[in-house]
C-alpha cells in the first residue's frame, strides 16, 4: 500500500503545452494525482479530472486520474480559450495503489491567500473515513523568497519545485500530504511568505488491501499479458499514416533470433521505430519489446508490371533490420516508424509474426494477410503512395474507386500497406484484432501463422486443438485451402477448425516462389479464363472454364452470400437453447418463441449463409446452432461469386459438423466481424456497446469443449469458466471410429515353476480401450480381460514363452502386438517347507497378511505324520506369490504308489512339511487317510478362493 512513484517536473522554457514523461508507465487502476502551477491558465489533457484550480498571479490546479494502464506521460494544456499559454510550469505528479476516490466535501481553494504573521490557518478538514490523505499545495508566482512552509504534524512535504529563469514569472510550488484518522484537522502552516499565494486542499479516501499476487501464470501468453502495456493513443496511428514515411518488412513473418529486413522511405529526415507486440495487457493493446533507427532515405519509384498492372517496392533499398531476441514471446508484431524532426509523423510497418519454429502452441491463428493486401492500393511512386492499384481498382489520396476498367491482376507484398486509410473494414484493426485482444485477454495457449507459412508448409496446422480463421480472409491458394483439409482430415494429427470469419476461402489465388506476390485475374468477372490458362476465379464459380471447383462450403459449412458494407445481428431462437455452445448464457434460457439477437455488426460487413441452404454443397452431419433472417436489398451474391446487387431474404446460422473419420469438428461463425462481440477495440466502431458476453461465454465454451480450457486468473468476470462438455452432446451425427488402440507398454514379466504373471501399461485410444487379448506363443489364450494384468497357469517348468498383449476397442479395432519373451523356473531340489500355523507365516513373510486364515486338518500322526495349513489371502500379491506354490502345488505327500506328487521325489523318500518330518510308510496304512486328508483340503481350498488345483489321486 504505497506510492509507485513520484515525478517533480519543472519546465523553465515557455511554451503552450508541457509533457511530463512519468518514470514507469501507469499501471491500470492506480490514481495519478497531479499538480501544476504556472503564471498563466493550466489545463489538463483528456482523461483528467481537474478538481481545483485557485486563480492569483497565476493559476495552481490539480487532477486526478485512474490510469486505464500503458500511460507514460501527462500533458498541461493551455484551457481552449485561455488568453494567454501556461509558459513556465511547476509540476509534480505522483502514482498510488492505496487511493480511493476524493473525500466528499474535502476540496478547498485559496486564491490570493495572503498572510503577514509567517502564520496560515485554513478551514478546517473534517473527514468521515479512517486513513484519507490529505493534501495541501501551495504556489507562488514572481521571484519569490527562499521560503519553506512547515505543515501540521501529519503532513509531510512531498516535493518542493521552483521554475526560475523567466524574470517575474518564476514559480515556486510545495506539494505535502498525510494520512489522518477520522475526525476534523486543523490545517495551520507556518514560515509561509508575505506574498500573493495559490492553495489547494483535498483529501483522498482509502482502498482496501491491494490484489493478491496473482498465481504462477499457466502458459506464456497469460505471462506476457501481465507485463505492462502503453496506451492505443501511443503505439497507433490513423488509417495508414503520415505519407511522409512510410515502409514495409520484407517478411510477413520471422522466427525469433533471425534478421527482418525493413525498407523505409523518409525523405525529410531520419527516423526512429518502436516494435509492439499486439495483445491484451491490461487494456493497453500492444507492448513495447524493442527500438529500431534508419537514415534519411529518399526510396526510389517502383515498377508496374504491365501485364498485370501489379505495383511493387521491390527495388526500394534496405535500410534497417531487425532480429526479435530468442526470448520473445511469439505473436503479432508492429513497428511504428516516426520521423525524427517530428514525432508526430509517423506510420505502420506490419502487422507482421514473430515465430518460434520449435513449438507448436494448442491453437493457431493464421491471419488473413492475403486480403489485406488484395486490397492494399498502394503505388509506386513513394512521393504519392495512396496514388496506386489494387485488384479492386485504384486509390488516391481522397478514396478509392471501385473499377473492374482499371484494376491489377496480381498483387505484391513488397510495398507499404495503405489498406487502413480507405477500405478499414478489410483490414486488419477492423476484426482481426480484437480477437487477438480477446484470446490474449483469457491467456489461451496461442500463436499466430500468415499465409504464405500455411501455403509454404501444410504441416504447421497439424496437431491442434483449434486452427483459427479470422477477420475477411477472402483470398486462398490451392496450397492454404489443402492445408486447411488436411488438417482436419488427418489420421493422426487432426485439428479442429475454427472459423471466426466471413466470405472466406472466396477467391482463389496463385503464389509466386518466394511467396512476395501473387495472381489473382478474377476470371469471374471476365468470364473467361485468363491468358496464363490458370484458374484464378471465384472457387465455387460454377462455369466450364473453372476446372477444379472447390467451393468453401464443403471445407467450412458456409457458404458466401452477403456483401458489404452490412451491419445486422445475429440471432438464436429456442431451438438452439440446448446445444451446449450456449450454456451459461441467455440462449440457454430461450423457451418458446423466445429469440435472443446480437448488437448490429455482428452480422457484416461481409457473411455467408448456411452451406445446407444447398444440399448437395453442404458437409455431411452439418448442424446449425444460431439462426435469423433478414430482408436485404442489392446486397446479396449469386452462386458464382460474380454479381452482388440480387434482393431478396438471407438467413444467417452459425454452423458446424465433425469429420466421419477423425472426429475433428470444423465451427463456422458466418461472418467477418464475430471479433466485435469479443472486444470493443477496433476500427470502425459506429459507438455504444458492442461487446456481447453471450458471445463471448460461447467461444469460450467451444474451445473448451475443443481442448482448450482458458487458464483461471485472468478469466473475466461475468463469464462462467467452462468445464468441457463432450462432442457428441452438440448433435452430431456417430462417428465411425476406424482408429486402433496403440499397442500396450511396459510388459513385466514375473514367473514361477508353472505360471508367469505379466504386467502392461494401458494402451491408449481415441474413443475408448474396451479389453485386451492375451496370447501365448501365437495362440489366442484370453479374451476381454480389461484389467491391464493376467497370469498364465499350467506352464511346464524350466521352458521359455513368447507372452503378448494387444488391445481392442468398443468399435472393434485391434490394436498392434506387444511381446516379451519370459522363462518358468526350474523345480526346486528341495521340497519347500509348508507354514502350520500363523506364527510360521509371519517368520517366513516378516509380516501377516490382513486376511490370513489357518486351514487345519489333522490326520493319525501314528499313520502319516502330515498337519495340512493352508494360509491365503486372495487380494495380497504376496502372499499368493510366496505361498501358492507350496501351499496347492508342491506339498508333497507319499502315496501309495510311492511317489512324492509335484516334488519330482522317488518313492520311499522322506521330507519335511513345514517343522513336520513325514516319513512314508506302508501303502496299506496310510491309503485311506491320506487319500480323505486331501478330499478335504482341496474342497476347504476352494471355498477359501484359491482355485485351479484339484485334488491328488490316488
Amino acid at each position: 500500500m504505497a506510492r509507485d512513484w513520484k515525478l517533480p517536473y519543472a519546465a523553465a522554457v515557455a511554451g503552450v503545452q508541457h509533457a511530463a514523461t512519468y518514470p514507469a508507465a501507469a499501471i491500470a487502476g492506480r490514481t495519478l494525482v497531479a499538480v501544476g502551477a504556472a503564471p498563466a491558465l493550466v489545463a489538463y489533457s483528456a482523461g483528467w479530472d481537474e478538481i481545483a484550480q485557485p486563480l492569483g498571479d497565476g493559476e495552481l490546479s490539480v487532477g486526478i486520474r485512474s490510469a486505464t494502464g500503458g500511460e507514460t506521460a501527462l500533458t498541461w494544456d493551455r484551457p481552449s480559450g485561455a488568453p494567454t499559454a501556461p509558459r513556465g510550469l511547476a509540476g509534480w505528479v505522483e502514482s498510488r495503489n492505496d487511493l480511493g476516490p476524493v473525500h466528499a466535501g474535502s476540496v478547498a481553494s485559496y486564491p490570493n491567500s495572503i498572510t503577514y504573521s509567517g502564520q496560515l490557518a485554513l478551514t478546517p478538514v473534517t473527514t468521515a473515513v479512517d486513513g484519507c490523505r490529505v493534501y495541501v499545495a501551495i504556489s507562488t508566482v514572481g521571484e519569490p523568497p527562499t521560503w519553506a512552509p512547515v505543515f501540521p504534524g501529519a503532513l509531510t512535504v512531498d516535493e518542493t519545485v521552483v521554475v526560475t529563469g523567466l524574470g517575474s514569472e518564476s514559480v515556486r510550488l510545495v506539494v505535502a500530504s498525510g494520512v489522518v484518522a477520522a475526525g476534523e484537522h486543523q490545517l495551520v502552516i507556518t514560515n509561509v511568505p508575505a506574498v500573493q499565494l495559490q492553495i489547494a486542499v483535498w483529501a483522498m479516501e482509502p482502498v482496501g488491501d491491494p490484489p493478491e499476487e496473482p498465481p504462477p501464470a499457466e502458459t506464456a501468453i497469460e505471462a506476457e499479458n501481465r507485463l505492462q502495456g502503453v496506451a492505443k493513443s501511443v503505439w497507433d496511428i490513423v488509417g495508414a499514416g503520415s505519407m511522409t514515411i512510410q515502409g514495409y518488412a520484407t517478411s510477413t513473418h520471422v522466427p525469433r533470433g533471425q534478421a527482418l529486413s525493413l525498407k523505409v522511405h523518409s525523405p525529410a529526415a531520419s527516423w526512429n521505430g518502436t516494435v509492439y507486440r499486439l495483445g491484451y495487457y491490461g487494456g493497453a493493446g500492444a507492448r513495447p519489446v524493442d527500438t529500431v533507427n534508419g537514415p534519411q532515405t529518399t526510396q526510389p519509384a517502383g515498377t508496374v508490371d504491365p501485364t498485370t498492372l501489379m505495383g511493387s517496392c521491390s527495388n526500394w533499398s534496405i535500410n534497417a533490420t531487425w532480429t526479435p531476441a530468442s526470448t520473445l514471446t511469439p505473436g503479432v508484431y508492429i513497428i511504428k516508424i516516426s520521423r525524427n524532426d517530428n514525432a508526430a509523423l509517423s506510420s505502420h510497418i506490419g502487422p507482421f509474426v514473430v515465430t518460434d519454429p520449435n513449438r507448436k502452441a494448442s491453437i493457431a491463428v493464421r491471419l488473413s494477410d492475403s486480403t489485406w493486401q488484395a486490397y492494399n492500393h498502394a503505388g509506386t511512386n513513394p512521393a504519392d503512395l495512396l496514388n496506386g492499384r489494387s485488384i479492386y481498382g485504384t486509390g488516391s489520396a481522397t478514396g478509392f474507386d471501385f473499377s473492374q476498367a482499371t484494376r491489377a491482376r496480381a498483387v505484391s507484398y513488397d510495398r507499404p500497406l495503405v489498406t487502413r486509410q480507405h477500405l478499414p473494414q478489410t483490414s486488419f484493426w477492423n476484426a482481426e484484432y480484437p480477437l487477438i485482444r480477446w484470446l490474449e485477454r483469457l491467456g489461451y495457449d496461442v500463436d499466430y501463422l500468415s499465409c504464405a507459412q500455411v501455403d509454404a508448409d501444410p504441416s504447421l496446422l497439424l496437431g491442434r486443438d483449434a486452427v483459427i480463421s479470422s477477420g475477411h480472409d477472402e483470398y486462398w491458394s490451392a496450397g492454404m485451402r489443402d492445408a486447411h483439409v488436411a488438417a482436419h482430415d488427418h489420421a493422426t494429427q487432426a485439428s479442429n477448425l475454427v472459423i471466426l470469419s466471413g466470405n472466406e476461402a472466396f477467391w482463389r489465388i496463385r503464389w509466386s516462389g518466394d511467396r512476395r506476390t501473387f495472381d489473382c485475374w478474377k476470371d469471374s468477372h471476365d468470364g473467361q479464363l485468363n491468358p496464363t490458362g490458370l484458374y484464378s476465379g471465384t472457387w465455387q464459380d460454377t462455369r466450364s472454364f473453372n476446372p477444379d471447383r472447390r467451393p468453401a462450403s464443403l471445407l467450412n459449412g458456409q457458404r458466401f452470400r452477403l456483401n458489404g458494407i452490412s451491419s445486422y445481428p445475429m440471432g438464436a431462437t429456442a431451438a438452439h437453447a440446448s446445444s451446449p455452445l450456449w450454456r451459461s448464457t441467455t440462449v440457454a434460457g430461450l423457451t418458446g418463441s423466445d429469440v435472443w439477437t446480437s448488437p448490429a455488426g455482428i452480422v457484416g460487413f461481409e457473411a455467408d449463409e448456411p452451406a445446407d441452404m444447398i444440399p448437395s454443397e453442404a458437409p455431411s452431419g452439418l448442424i446449425r446452432l444460431s439462426q435469423i433472417t433478414h430482408t436485404v436489398s442489392g446486397m446479396l451474391s449469386d452462386d458464382d461469386g460474380n454479381i452482388y446487387s440480387l434482393s431478396g431474404p438471407y438467413t444467417h446460422a452459425i454452423t458446424a459438423y465433425r469429420s466421419p473419420t477423425t472426429g475433428a469438428v470444423v465451427f463456422a461463425a458466418g461472418t467477418v466481424q464475430y471479433a466485435w462481440g469479443l472486444d470493443e477495440v477496433h476500427d470502425r466502431h459506429p459507438g455504444g456497446t458492442l461487446v456481447s458476453p453471450v458471445l463471448q461465454q460461447a467461444l469460450t465454451n467451444l474451445l473448451a469443449d475443443l481442448g482448450q480450457v482458458p487458464p483461471a486468473y485472468p478469466f473475466p468476470s461475468g463469464l462462467v469458466r467452462p468445464t468441457p462438455a463432450p462432442l457428441a452432446s452438440y448433435g452430431f451425427p456417430a462417428i465411425a471410429d476406424t482408429t486402433p488402440p496403440s499397442a500396450p507398454t511396459g510388459l513385466q514379466a514375473t514367473p514361477g515353476q508353472t505360471q508367469i504373471a505379466l504386467t502392461w501399461t494401458a494402451a491408449t485410444d481415441n474413443v475408448g480401450v474396451a479389453s485386451y487379448d492375451v496370447l501365448r506363443d501365437g495362440t489366442v489364450v484370453a479374451t476381454g480381460v480389461t484389467a491391464t494384468a493376467y497370469t498364465f497357469t499350467g506352464l511346464a517348468s524350466a521352458t521359455s514363452y513368447t507372452l503378448a498383449v494387444r488391445a481392442r476397442d468398443a468399435a472393434g479395432n485391434i490394436g498392434a502386438l506387444a511381446s516379451i519373451t519370459a522363462s518358468t523356473s526350474a523345480p526346486d531340489p528341495t521340497i519347500p517347507g509348508a507354514y502350520a500355523t500363523l506364527t510360521q507365516l509371519h517368520d517366513h513373510l516378516g509380516r501377516t497378511p490382513a486376511n490370513a486364515r489357518q486351514l487345519l486338518l489333522r490326520a493319525s500322526r501314528a499313520v502319516d505324520q502330515v498337519i495340512l495349513c493352508a494360509i491365503y489371502d486372495p487380494t495380497d500379491p504376496a502372499t499368493i506369490a510366496a505361498l501358492r506354490e507350496a501351499v496347492l502345488e508342491q506339498i508333497a505327500v507319499g502315496l501309495e504308489q510311492g511317489d512324492v506328487t509335484g516334488s519330482g521325489g522317488r518313492k520311499g523318500g522322506g521330507f519335511s512339511f513345514g517343522k513336520i518330518s513325514v516319513s512314508p510308510k506302508a501303502a496299506e496304512d496310510r491309503a485311506a487317510k491320506v487319500g480323505d486328508l486331501w478330499s478335504s483340503a482341496w474342497a476347504i481350498l476352494q471355498q477359501a478362493g484359491l482355485t485351479g488345483h484339484g485334488p491328488m489321486q490316488r
